[in-house]
């Protein structure tokens, strides 16, 4: 459990704004570029509270491109609330997807082999019939479950967790979260035009200072 509450430990100093309903993402670190992609280091990164990330229906898509730093974890890249939906790493050799419905099923699936200090489309999707979690179109796993996901108190966090440490790392460019289940071809990379169901749509390429975006 957390010692210390996220809120006096994070200094939120800067801003990016979502696409779909325009809710700012406080971040504690400018955006840079690695490798050609921009994107914000995975330390600390809150999203104000909305609606758009309790997703509490039959059907979910999560979609991260991400650049994952080596670490031992565990490492959170996703969690809403302690358990409503959640993508972290265990290990330094493990993928997982949670979803909180009857049972709280996990997904869990060896890392590939160029998982760190790459970039990588990561998809998280629930059907209402199983869970699949993907990298870069791959399907690296999957499993039946079923039932309404459950509602959790708390926000939507990226790199880390309400009540557990997140040891780990890494810059992430985009973030897309959709009350649908995606089709597999819509999984391997993330769009300029999301379409229908899509909540929530980050991009973390143009991160600005608070001071300039707060007026």
């Amino acid at each position: 459990m957390r010692s210390t509450p996220l809120h006096e430990t994070i200094d939120f100093r800067h801003q990016t704004w979502d696409r779909v309903a325009r809710i700012a993402a406080f971040c504690d670190s400018p955006s840079t570029e690695i490798d050609g992609i921009a994107g914000v280091s995975l330390g600390t990164i809150a999203l104000a509270p909305a609606r758009a990330a309790s997703i509490t229906g039959d059907q979910l898509t999560i979609l991260l491109h991400l650049r994952p730093s080596p670490s031992d974890g565990p490492t959170y890249y996703v969690a809403k609330g302690d358990q409503q939906y959640g993508l972290y790493q265990p290990d330094s050799q493990s993928l997982t997807f949670v979803v909180d419905v009857e049972d709280s099923p996990k997904v869990t699936v060896p890392v590939p082999d160029n998982w760190y200090d790459e970039w990588h489309t990561i998809a998280a999707v629930y059907s209402g019939k199983d869970m699949a979690l993907l990298v870069d179109g791959e399907v690296l796993g999957t499993q039946p479950t079923s039932g309404l996901i459950r509602y959790g108190v708390g926000g939507l966090l990226l790199g880390q967790h309400m009540n557990r440490d997140s040891n780990g790392g890494g810059t992430i460019a985009a973030l897309q979260l959709f009350d649908a289940a995606l089709e597999r071809e819509r999984l391997s990379t993330i769009t300029d035009a999301p379409g229908p169901g899509c909540r929530i749509d980050l991009r973390f390429d143009n991160v600005s200072p608070w001071e300039e975006t707060k007026s």
